[in-house]
């Protein structure tokens, strides 16, 4: 009962890393600029030392997010632009469908579709920043094309993502651990992703 090794008390640990590192997250994502080195590193200490067991959690993920800062600004910027305008776009359609409009009606429940896309490519480069190295501008177009490429796992973790980011909304008390809890969830379809894309490089080629 008392061996710290035991399953229950390395669940204990997992459990006080999800909410350490769920309070970072909130923390380190004040600035929305930030929010995607924020993720990067929540990602990759959920990946390494919550499922991985490995050690020294408040390390692995400050170093992360020292190291995903400035590969992850341009993706987040852009996301970020891109989610401000169809927002705008959408409060218009509502406004315009509360005034009795059926087909704006349509565009604003097209508009809300549309919002997700925006989230959608900027979790898979988070996400994918953590594990793999990107230079130059590459990160938004090999997100964009992991999103179309893995487009059931893409949409799964955005919608975990959002459920997550509304019961936090409302309830303020999950927000100690719900973000850690997602990263947690999302990881074991996108540890399958990127595992595939691991071996490739890990594999030599015929020419090698």
């Amino acid at each position: 009962m008392f061996d710290p090794n035991n399953w229950f008390w390395r669940n204990v640990a997992r459990i006080g890393d999800l909410i350490f590192l769920s309070l970072c997250w909130l923390f380190c994502s004040l600035p929305l600029f930030t929010a995607g080195a924020a993720t990067a590193a929540l990602y990759d200490a959920v990946a390494h030392c919550v499922r991985g067991e490995e050690k020294g959690t408040i390390v692995r993920y400050f170093r992360s997010f020292r190291n995903n800062f400035k590969p992850s600004l341009p993706t987040t910027l852009i996301c970020l632009a891109a989610e401000t305008l169809i927002a705008v776009t959408c409060t218009v359609t509502y406004q315009m469908a509360a005034a009795g409009n059926s087909m704006a009606a349509i565009l604003y429940y097209a508009d809300l579709f549309f919002l997700c896309v925006p989230l959608a490519v900027w979790l898979m480069a988070m996400t994918t920043l953590s594990r793999f190295t990107f230079r130059g501008g590459a990160l938004p177009t090999a997100a964009l094309k992991l999103t179309i490429r893995h487009l059931p796992t893409a949409a799964l973790a955005t919608a975990v993502t959002l459920a997550a980011a509304l019961v936090v909304r409302r309830l303020i008390l999950p927000g100690g651990i719900l973000p850690g809890a997602a990263a947690l969830l999302i990881s074991f379809p996108l540890e399958r992703v990127f595992r595939k894309y691991q071996e490739q490089e890990t594999t030599p080629s015929e020419d090698e």
